[in-house]
């Protein structure tokens, strides 16, 4: 694998605090792009010809970079706290039908919430557009056909309760994926649904 190298890259941002609570970032970039790795799925029949066998090849590509981002963080109160981003990203250059794996939208929102000083909850919400895998198949013979797969966008809701028992030890429970959605962010690579995870941190 080659190392990525940036030889040119264009940047223009917008920074603003408004009404001392709405702190705003607008951002956008243009950027020439040196061997940016990627991944193409394929499935080929094993040297016994009877099995199918999927596995992926990583190449290396010259593109074009365009990016755009806006974020917010918001004080709405002393217990309360807002924040959000939304991206734009997307790959191009004369030779790759479809960037793999690339979304072209993102988008975060998260509260921090302060209750009784000693609970703090957190909901989060994370959404993609859909993204396309390049897939590349051959038979027997060794002709190859490769094909634009579409992987669905997708919404992971989470949730995070933390208590400080004292300045230094802490207890935390967070839920992940509250709509149990089996969302998949690579071609057959299927993420988890449902997660919990309970801990306890102290600091020294």
């Amino acid at each position: 694998i080659n190392s990525t190298l940036v030889p040119f890259k264009l940047y223009a941002g917008l920074y603003a605090n408004l009404f001392d609570r709405v702190a705003v970032s607008i951002n956008a970039h243009i950027a020439a792009v040196q061997n940016l790795n990627y991944f193409v799925n394929r499935q080929g029949i094993n040297s016994a010809d009877t099995l199918f066998t999927t596995y992926v090849g990583y190449f290396t590509d010259n593109v074009t970079e365009l990016g755009a981002s806006m974020a917010f963080t918001s004080a709405i109160s002393q217990v309360i706290n807002l924040s959000g981003n939304i991206e734009y990203q997307q790959y191009f250059n004369d030779e790759i039908a479809a960037f793999p794996h690339v979304p072209a939208f993102k988008f975060g929102l998260k509260s921090d919430f302060t209750i009784l000083q000693k609970f703090e909850l957190g909901v989060n919400l994370y959404s993609q557009s859909k993204t396309q895998a390049l897939f590349e198949s051959s038979d027997a013979t060794g002709i190859s056909v490769q094909e634009v797969i579409d992987i669905d966008p997708f919404v992971d809701l989470g949730l995070d309760l933390k208590y400080n028992i004292t300045d230094r030890a802490s207890a935390f429970v967070e839920l992940n994926n509250l709509i149990a959605k089996e969302y998949t962010y690579y071609l057959n690579y299927p993420g988890r649904g449902f997660q919990a995870l309970a801990g306890f941190t102290y600091s020294f």
